[in-house]
């Protein structure tokens, strides 16, 4: 809220698991030493996926205008702000908001809506693969961009991202 208008909205659900049920989920990854990570790939260009600085770049470009492999730099502040032993939902978010960016490129573009769907943890030790694919314009003529990650053929995460050109925002 700003005042009395409403700027957004949000709705989430999660759950937290006890140690037990997160050890039987996570497996042989649950809290593993010497965890190996594949190595960081050169960031895609900040003003494809709607970033300034090359550090908050969270995609590595392709062969494909539409796939992108997923930077995990587990140096950065804010994504990895405390020790975790899986890529965090808030990278996988960041992928998904840069990814549907860089569909619409070159348009500036904002996003202004987001549905998401977890199947399972992004690992450190395998690429996860960041595809996008263009959907029909919302209802309200917004573009949509259906943006999902794989990683050893299953699918991580799905998300259908809603975006509006800057001009009409």
């Amino acid at each position: 809220m700003r005042g009395s208008t409403v700027l957004a909205v949000a709705r989430t659900r999660f759950t937290i698991q006890d140690r037990n049920v997160y050890e039987r989920l996570r497996g042989r990854y649950a809290d593993m030493p010497g965890l190996r990570v594949v190595p960081l790939p050169s960031p895609a260009s900040p003003e494809r996926v709607g970033r300034s600085n090359f550090e908050d770049v969270v995609l590595s470009p392709t062969d494909s205008s539409t796939r992108w492999q997923l930077r995990v730099d587990r140096a950065h502040p804010v994504l990895f702000d405390h020790p975790v032993d899986h890529a965090p939902g808030m990278l996988l978010l960041e992928a998904a908001r840069q990814a549907a960016q860089a569909t619409a490129h070159p348009d500036a573009s904002v996003v202004v809506g987001m549905s998401v769907v977890f199947a399972r943890y992004a690992e450190f030790d395998t690429a996860c693969w960041i595809e996008s694919e263009s959907l029909p314009d919302d209802l309200n003529g917004n573009r949509r961009v259906l943006v999902t990650g794989r990683q050893q053929d299953s699918d991580v995460f799905c998300a259908v991202v809603s975006v509006a050109s800057v001009d009409d925002s």
